[in-house]
């Protein structure tokens, strides 16, 4: 039972799995790290308008990208129930 949330767990965080989907693309913290970095790159004065349009668009697939990983972490969580098996609903008597 603790194998099956070990895994989950893990494929969330490593990329490993069925989120190959990501491979390549940053991590959940990595890209809240970037887009704090880009808001205070876009608050220098000398940030141009546009360079602040680049940052900004970096900004958009940043968000865009660790959206598709949450969702896809969502859909994991609502099939296990909290003892790590799978929802009751989901599964057909005796199995």
């Amino acid at each position: 039972m603790e194998d099956i949330r070990e895994q989950t767990a893990d494929a969330a965080y490593s990329g490993s799995g069925k989120e190959e989907a990501f491979a390549g693309a940053p991590d959940i913290e990595q890209s809240f790290e970037r887009l704090d970095a880009l808001l205070s790159e876009m608050e220098t004065p000398d940030c141009t308008l546009e360079k602040s349009f680049r940052l900004y668009e970096e900004g958009v697939k940043l968000i865009a990208s660790a959206r598709q990983q949450i969702n896809k972490v969502e859909q994991q969580l609502r099939v296990l129930n909290g003892d790590g098996e799978a929802d009751p609903k989901e599964q057909k008597d005796g199995i």
